[in-house]
């Protein structure tokens, strides 16, 4: 009797382990609300730039912004001179190009309301805080905008943005 106690209580102790690690990695998984808003921290980090930046290290940001972009975005923002569908290469190549022209950009997301189409679709609202600097020009802004995403290959991608109408003068 002593000898299949022991044998259950190691037993019963692996379940009980397994079990709480199960629960535990079901009840913190990232939801794909959380999941959209991590790909907005990506592009904030993926546009930004602070003071001198290397050719490799813009690179890899150009890169990682390239991999966060669906192969064809649309995009409706007001005084944008490449509205329309431009693709993914074309949205990289004009980043790259106007980051040059700045030494410091940041970009911040506010309060990304996202609505789930479905499991493939999504669309979330934020406000956009942009602020540049150069060695002769200084500037910041804030707007609203609706940005749609897709889920491609189990990663959430930008396929729109459009500014909101709720800010606009």
């Amino acid at each position: 009797m002593r000898k299949n106690k022991q044998l259950w209580y190691p037993l019963f102790k692996l379940l009980l382990v397994v079990g709480v690690a199960a629960g535990l990695f079901f009840w913190l998984r990232p939801s794909e609300e959380k999941r959209i808003r991590k790909q907005f921290q990506r592009l904030s980090e993926a546009i930004a730039k602070s003071g001198d930046e290397g050719n490799a290290s813009a690179a890899v940001k150009m890169l990682a912004l390239g991999n966060l972009l669906h192969e064809q975005i649309d995009i409706d923002v007001r005084d944008f001179p490449y509205n329309g569908e431009q693709s993914a290469e074309t949205l990289v190549s004009l980043v790259s190009r106007g980051r040059s022209y700045f030494r410091r950009i940041a970009v911040e997301f506010y309060d990304i309301e996202v609505m789930l189409v479905d499991h493939e679709l999504a669309d979330a609202r934020c406000v956009v805080q942009v602020a540049v600097e150069s060695d002769n020009y200084r500037d910041s802004g804030v707007r609203h905008f609706m940005a749609s995403l897709a889920k491609v290959d189990k990663t959430w991608k930008f396929t729109g943005c459009r500014e909101d109408e709720l800010l606009r003068k």
